[in-house]
């Protein structure tokens, strides 16, 4: 009928609009701008749908951001440290994206779904000793953390989160300038304490005369 064609153009109308704000990370509440600007830094894999109807649905700052922050969590423990596939569990996130916008959940039960999928016991993805295995398989081919495909992320934020702490008033550069294929004069180094001779965990690890070698 006309009045189902009206209501269902009029659903992308405004489904056009939160999707602006996802790609965008643009949002009114700085909060959830913040958490906006994270996933898009972890590419969002299967949450983009599901976002965009929380968005559409939800009008409690609060509420979207502890989504967000499950999202975000799952992205980062389960995709980039437990190195599962990218489109892991991607059908039953958008059969939750159906089940939510139709009302049949709430944004609650939607939380607690994604949470499940990290930490339950039985269907809980989270695997830190397939991290850690994949780190050591890194040292034994002289690479370490370099080739680890969620470095650049983790550091990014850890560097956030110091810059939050210490309540600097200076701005890091873009993430994209960081994570960019052909940013090939951003680099990750690793610095050797120049006062290690101070400190008695580097003198007892490293007892070379010459610690020039590691800097």
């Amino acid at each position: 009928t006309k009045e189902d064609i009206f209501t269902y153009i009029l659903s992308l109308q405004k489904s056009i609009i939160q999707w602006a704000k996802i790609i965008k990370a643009d949002h009114e509440d700085a909060d959830v701008k913040l958490w906006l600007d994270k996933l898009n830094r972890l590419h969002w894999r299967s949450f983009r749908p599901l976002a965009m109807a929380v968005l559409l649905k939800e009008e409690d700052s609060n509420n979207i951001v502890e989504f967000l922050k499950a999202c975000e969590r799952f992205n980062f423990l389960i995709i980039e440290i437990s190195e599962r596939y990218s489109n892991v569990n991607n059908s039953s996130f958008y059969a939750l994206t159906k089940n939510y916008y139709k009302g049949d959940k709430g944004l609650e039960d939607v939380i607690a779904e994604i949470k499940k999928y990290i930490y339950d016991k039985k269907e809980g993805l989270l695997d830190v000793k397939r991290f850690c295995n994949t780190i050591e398989k890194n040292y034994d081919k002289e690479e370490g953390f370099y080739s680890w495909k969620g470095l650049k992320y983790f550091l990014y934020e850890y560097e956030l989160f110091l810059q939050e702490k210490a309540k600097s008033p200076k701005t890091l550069l873009p993430y994209e300038m960081y994570s960019a294929k052909n940013s090939g004069d951003i680099t990750i180094e690793h610095i050797f304490p120049q006062s290690s001779n101070d400190i008695p965990y580097w003198k007892k690890n490293f007892k070379t005369k010459d610690s020039s070698i590691y800097l």
